[in-house]
């Protein structure tokens, strides 16, 4: 019996010290700002944090939030628990809530867009490369302007 209740003290503390490894590697937080949101908006803002391999695919986001709207008519995006790399951010401002971009006949969004660092694209959406950021892994703030 001492056998059993010394194994299940040394299984317990190692459980323990792993939990507290896992919350230490947790990773950091970007901090998207999205300025020029329109006034008086309706449904939710949705932002995708993407690596290069990835980008603007939604099945393969690195993680999805929804912004909180903020007293200045900008609104927020927190992503939290991100470990250190580089990457990009792709918004859309789903103003009738169907969580997808809509966009007309010959695939012009119809509903509001932006990137991390304010990207042009031209006949399409913009590179990687132009909307890319270094996250060290603590803290980090980006910023884009909502298109309409």
């Amino acid at each position: 019996m001492r056998q059993l209740v010394s194994c299940l003290v040394v299984v317990a503390g190692l459980c323990l010290s792993f939990s507290v490894a896992s919350a230490d590697a947790s990773g950091g937080e970007i901090v998207l700002d999205i300025r020029d949101v329109a006034e008086d908006p309706a449904g939710t803002i949705r932002c995708g944090l993407y690596t290069n391999s990835s980008w603007l695919q939604p099945e393969d986001a690195v993680q999805w939030v929804d912004a909180t709207y903020t007293d200045d008519g900008g609104a927020v995006c927190r992503f939290q628990g991100i470990e250190s790399g580089t990457y990009g951010i792709g918004v859309f401002h789903d103003a009738d809530d169907d969580h997808d971009m809509d966009s007309n006949l010959v695939g012009i969004p119809q509903e509001g867009i932006c990137a991390s660092n304010d990207p042009e694209g031209r006949m399409g959406p913009p590179d990687f490369e132009a909307a890319q950021f270094r996250h060290g892994g603590e803290r980090t703030e980006v910023t884009c302007t909502m298109n309409y």
